[in-house]
């Protein structure tokens, strides 16, 4: 936790949940497509895995089951390294990119730039 990598899950998790949020609205949606693509294939192997794991011994079984746990968090933290670069790139600067990478203007939700305002009252006002 003492500097950023993106090698540790912990970190690819923590920083996509914080870079959503500013504008979750706009981001949950590409969220929550990663997470159905990663929950939905570990959903759809799970019975066969276990099947298989069944017809081993105790040792086999406890190799078979670890690596399949280890390629399993090993995909989930690849996909969120993944979401974070895409979320980067597509809301930046207070834009949002479309689907063909063009930049379209959205603004930041009410609610956010009340909070940026409240937190230092005097730093975006325009001076004459």
């Amino acid at each position: 936790m003492s500097h950023y990598s993106s090698e540790s899950a912990w970190w690819a998790f923590n920083f996509v949940a914080n870079y959503a949020n500013g504008r979750y609205q706009d981001m949950v949606t590409d969220i929550r497509k990663v997470q159905q693509e990663l929950e939905t294939a570990f959903l759809e192997n799970q019975p066969a895995t276990e099947q298989r794991a069944l017809t081993m011994n105790g040792e086999e079984r406890v190799a078979l089951l670890t690596r399949y746990t280890d390629s399993l968090g090993n995909l989930a933290h690849q996909r969120w390294v993944e979401l974070g670069n895409y979320l980067v790139t597509k809301y930046n600067d207070g834009y949002v990119k479309d689907s063909a990478m063009r930049i379209q203007p959205k603004a930041y939700p009410d609610e956010w730039l009340k909070y940026i305002i409240r937190q230092e009252p005097g730093k975006y006002l325009i001076r004459k």
